[in-house]
Order: C-alpha cells, then structure tokens, then sequence
C-alpha cells in the first residue's frame, strides 16, 4: 500500500509519521494451573516476572497476583505485508493455565501503512504457526509445573499499536481526532474508507490521561500513544488471554452439562437394579465442575484492578469491545446449572439406595415369615 494511497481520506492523513512497534498476541491455555516458582526453574531461557510500574496514582493492591512469568526467545523474522518481526518472540505464563506469545514489529512511517498491515495480521498463518509452535516448546520444558498439561485448540489473537512518538508533535487525542478514518481502519482491519458512523462508532472506546497519554480499543486492534506503553500492554494482553480462557470454559461447561445429561438419560438402563450413576460417574463429574469453577476463579483474580485509575478504565474497556461480561455470565450460568444437576444427581442416587435398602428389608421379613412355615422352619 502506497504512502499516497494511505492518505487518500482527506489527502492529509497520511502525513502524520509514528514511531512504535506493532504488539500481535496469541493466547492459549496450556494446564488447569502452572506453578510459576517451579517453572521458572525449569526455564534457561531469559526469564522474569512482569510487574506493573504505576507510573501514575493507583491502589497500592493493583498487580498481578501473582506475577505472570515472562519468557523472552530469539525467533525468526516473520513477513508480515511490509513489516517483519524483530526477530523475538516473548512468552507469558499465567498461574491459571493460559500462555501468550507476542511478536512485536517495529513501526517508524506513515501512519497511512498501518491500516495494510492490520489486515495483513487478520488470521496471519505464519504468525499462528510460530505462536503455537513455541508455546508447544515452552510447555514441553515446563510440563512438570503444570497440571493436566496440554496446549488447547483454541487460540485468541489480538494487535496493540504501540506508539512511542509521532510527528508533528500533537497531543495523542489531536491525532485520534484528526486521523480518525486513519485510525478506525488500522483498528479494524480495513483498507477501504469507512463511513463516518462506522469510525465514531469504533473510536467510541477511547481513554485518555495526559497530552501524550491515551488508547482506543477495538475487538480486533488497539491503539495505544504512550511513551512508556509496557503498562497499557500487558492489561490488554491479559485482556485478550481471559477471553480464550473463557472460550475454552464454556467450551468445557457444555461438556460437563453434556456429561451429566448422558448420566440422568441412562439412568433406567438397569431396571433390577437401577442405582445410577455410579459413584464414579458422580465423582468425575464433580472433578469437571470443580476444575471449571477454579479456573473461573483463577482468571478473574489473577489481575486487581480497583478504583478508576488509568488501566483500570483501560481494562474495562478492552473487556466491553471483547464481550467479557457477556462470556462471564455465560459461565457463570453454566457454572450454576452444572452444580445443580450434580446436587440432583446426588439426590437420586440417595433416593435410589433408600429404595433399595426398603426393598432388602422387605425381601429379608418375607423370607423370616417364609421360614417359619416351612416344615424344619420352627426347629
């Protein structure tokens, strides 16, 4: 895509040059839980735990709980349209269970390239076939600190441009406002003008704190203008990993309820003796809800945000354009149904034993009448 054509919203959008790198995540989960202490041990790699600096006023309690451990790799260069990678690949691991890998390209021209390659990285093949191969090797390294490991089939992307500095020297908001069409088509992918309504309705999510602080957020691409990005970065990286988490809870809810229809379906398959399910089916069951209800657990506590500071609202943002509530109180209610069919379930097997412990007592008077009749019954 030409400079020229970049800028045909207009005629001046191009004209703003930005300085940055292009942040592309792919989330995954690879256990029901890692012990991080005991991973980074196992890790020779470059690795440390990602703290959040709070540059600004916060709640002392606003961190990680505990601290994701960051994994820093060399890795080929990727094409990606005019861009490449910078030849790193960093992966996050997450106590819960969920894994990101970022690659980062660096950005220094016209604004008007960016919206060519935020299409470009739309379902980029190689960049998914590099993610999920190195998150393979990461968990492959640190399988004895994870529990029930394996690397799950679904995967969730997201683009954050971070940029650091920008010319002319406007405030971040005057860049927003004044490339709009520019922006809105970076974050969603789109090499074609939009309507006005499309663009207002895509910058709608927008923070700001300072002259050259500020972020507008999208469902596929974000667009943060900060000099010290790191922050913004890792609240919507751990945005985009809770959504794979969820996609992959609710994909294991509909198999637990599954799971426990099939068990109240073939309940009368033995009419002689019909105590089922089993006590093994009940426990399995209630394994597969107690695992899906830690993991919901596990997701949502594992960052603090408290109070409206600056990533807090950032947060709240990324989680409205991802549909987190919405995820979130899907899980929630499969959570509650699953609970209350392992409490029926639970019920009928009680149920279940009376019977047969009433049919026992009743066989066992019969037989003790039975046997007084007989002709050796009263010696």
């Amino acid at each position: 895509m030409s400079t020229a054509d970049s800028g045909s919203s207009g005629g001046t959008d191009g004209a703003v040059r930005v300085r940055g790198s292009c942040h592309v995540f792919f989330a995954y989960d690879v256990g029901l839980s890692v012990d991080l202490e005991a991973a980074s041990k196992l890790i020779t790699e470059v690795a440390q735990r990602q703290l959040m600096r709070q540059r600004r006023r916060a709640a002392t309690w606003f961190q990680y709980e505990p601290a994701p451990l960051l994994v820093s790799h060399k890795a080929p260069p990727i094409r990606v349209g005019r861009f490449e990678t910078d030849g790193a690949a960093d992966c996050t691991l997450y106590d819960f269970g969920g894994a990101s890998v970022c690659f980062r390209l660096p950005i220094d021209g016209p604004l008007g390239d960016l919206p060519a390659l935020s299409d470009d990285l739309y379902d980029n093949d190689a960049l998914l076939a590099e993610s999920r191969r190195r998150v393979e090797e990461l968990l492959a390294t640190v399988r004895p600190a994870v529990a029930k490991p394996g690397v799950s089939p679904i995967v969730e992307d997201y683009a954050v441009f971070a940029f650091t500095a920008w010319e002319p020297s406007l405030a971040a908001e005057d860049v927003i406002d004044r490339h709009a069409d520019l922006v809105g088509r970076m974050l969603l992918g789109e090499r074609g003008e939009l309507s006005p309504r499309q663009v207002a309705e895509c910058l709608a999510s927008r923070i700001a704190f300072g002259r050259t602080d500020a972020a507008v957020v999208d469902w596929h691409a974000a667009a943060v203008f900060d000099p010290e990005p790191g922050d913004a970065l890792a609240v919507l990286e751990h945005a985009n990993v809770e959504l794979a988490e969820m996609r992959l809870l609710d994909g294991k809810l509909d198999g637990v309820l599954e799971r426990a229809h099939a068990m109240l379906a073939g309940r009368g398959e033995r009419r002689l003796w019909p105590i089922r399910p089993s006590s093994s089916d009940l426990r399995r069951l209630a394994v597969l809800q107690m695992d899906a209800a830690a993991l919901f657990e596990g997701v949502n506590n594992a960052i603090k945000l408290v109070g409206d500071q600056y990533l807090a609202r950032l947060y709240r943002l990324a989680a409205d354009r991802l549909h987190l509530p919405e995820w979130d109180a899907n899980v929630l209610r499969k959570l509650q149904t699953a609970d209350s069919i392992y409490h029926k379930i639970a019920e009928y097997r009680t149920h279940r034993r009376m019977e047969a412990l009433e049919i026992a007592i009743v066989v066992l008077i019969a037989v003790s009448i039975a046997i007084g009749f007989l002709p050796w019954g009263g010696k």
